[in-house]
């Protein structure tokens, strides 16, 4: 039986573009995959600025252009602790629609698909990025890390930017 064959990706962009890629974990897991995710963008062309959720400075998040969100859920559907104080932040009444219009994001959901509120950190994100004014431009839930997965979206931004 002949094994498929995966379609090669793209010469790299003819320009470095950067690329925000932002974690929230409470095992690492998240983190593993955010850097990951920077080595491989980093191949492909891409300029990747990896920082956690609450270490990454909140005023400087309107001006990001392409940013990608690793996020895992603990507990009953909460926050891990890299990302609480920043999704505090996120949830303040007083941030207007469309103060987050220039970004373009993706999100990775990460954790256990038999946990009844598997990835709700990861779609409660989703849902307050699109309130703000953020485009999704790819959304992502895992159940656990495929390398084939990662590798096609690398692929994919660079056919995108």
């Amino acid at each position: 039986m002949e094994q498929q064959k995966w379609p090669a990706c793209p010469k790299s962009p003819p320009q470095v573009v950067p690329i925000t890629i932002l974690y929230g974990t409470q095992t690492f897991t998240a983190l593993e995959v955010a850097t990951l995710l920077a080595q491989r963008a980093a191949r492909r062309g891409f300029a990747p600025h990896l920082s956690s959720l609450d270490d990454f400075p909140r005023h400087a998040l309107p001006d990001q252009k392409l940013v990608l969100f690793v996020v895992s859920t603990t507990g009953d559907g909460e926050v891990p602790e890299t990302m609480f104080e920043f999704w505090r932040f996120l949830l303040r009444r007083g941030l207007p629609y469309g103060v987050l219009s220039g970004i373009h994001y993706a999100t990775f959901g990460l954790g256990d698909s038999s946990y009844p509120k598997f990835n709700a950190v990861a779609r409660k994100l989703d849902v307050r990025l699109r309130q703000l004014g953020a485009l999704p431009f790819f959304k992502v839930r895992l159940p656990g890390v495929h390398q084939v997965f990662l590798q096609l979206f690398v692929c994919f931004l660079t056919l995108c930017f």
